[in-house]
């Protein structure tokens, strides 16, 4: 950590906050690029994969948003296609 990590921090000018919100972070990190929990689980050296997925990965609020739009977009999606099929006419 002296070494490597917080030289570069320092030059970043990022604060450290200790070894667990590292591990937080990469899993969380990790997560959002799409690694398998299960690979997480074996980099954080974690016997339980429940303990990595639960006190590790945290759900970032944009990935929550996005989540939403992404659902949304099928719903509307699918409610278009259904009323396309329904060859009803919308009435003014």
């Amino acid at each position: 950590m002296r070494r490597k990590i917080r030289p570069f921090l320092d030059k970043a000018k990022v604060k450290w906050h200790g070894w667990h919100a590292f591990r937080r972070g990469l899993a969380t990190n990790l997560q959002r690029l799409g690694v398998p929990i299960k690979v997480a689980q074996l980099l954080l050296r974690q016997a339980d994969f429940a303990t990595a997925a639960n006190y590790y990965v945290k759900v970032v609020d944009e990935d929550a948003r996005q989540a939403m739009q992404r659902l949304e977009s099928v719903c509307n999606e699918r409610a278009m296609r259904a009323f396309e099929a329904s060859h009803a006419t919308v009435v003014n």
